[in-house]
């Protein structure tokens, strides 16, 4: 009965800091002369690789000017395309794979083992990974045990990526608390929209 409720996990062979650093190392072989050498420069390099693509050259001309000149972040995003075609058969676009994938890089350890063992999948392990020491306001120990304790009571209880999510939001202060008078406001709001039959 149980074995028909657990769901498969897929492990995405993109899905760690190895295979993410590989696919811009082959960016970096192409273009030498440009691509940073710092992870941190790289990162940023990347994120206007995705805001360029995003925006036709008319836009270009307001706001301060681009640290990297629009050729080269255009060379990057074709040969970056390439790249991704061939290592993913196309799953993952430039843009995911600068928004969803590049991050991983800056997750820490624990997250990225139990993300490339299987244990969770990248959606969970972006969550997990915002329990930092900072938002938590304690020592990267404590946050490390605070990871800890989270994701074993997950697997656990074979929780979903929403209820990890809530639990994470929950610990970082961030749910909304519903106030008197907003469901008052709710509740006669509903009154109104309610029609009572005189017959029932």
């Amino acid at each position: 009965m149980c074995a028909s409720r657990c769901r498969y996990r897929f492990i995405d062979p993109l899905a760690s800091p190895e295979a993410v650093q590989q696919v811009c190392q082959q960016l970096r072989e192409r273009f030498p002369a440009f691509i940073p050498r710092s992870e941190k420069e790289l990162i940023r390099f990347l994120y206007a690789v995705r805001h360029v693509e995003r925006r036709p050259v008319t836009d270009t001309q307001r706001g301060r000017p681009g640290r990297w000149p629009r050729e080269d972040l255009l060379k990057a995003a074709s040969v970056l395309r390439g790249v991704l075609e061939r290592e993913t058969s196309g799953r993952v676009a430039l843009s995911s794979f600068i928004g969803q994938f590049i991050p991983i890089l800056s997750f820490p350890s624990d997250v990225t083992e139990a993300l490339t063992s299987g244990d969770i999948n990248l959606q969970e392990a972006a969550q997990l990974a915002r329990l930092t020491s900072e938002r938590l306001d304690c020592t990267p120990a404590q946050a490390r045990s605070t990871r800890k304790e989270i994701l074993q009571a997950h697997l656990k209880m074979r929780g979903s990526q929403n209820g990890l999510r809530a639990r994470v939001k929950e610990i970082l202060g961030e749910t909304a608390e519903v106030s008197t008078a907003q469901m008052t406001q709710v509740v006669a709001k509903v009154d109104e929209l309610l029609e009572i039959d005189p017959n029932d």
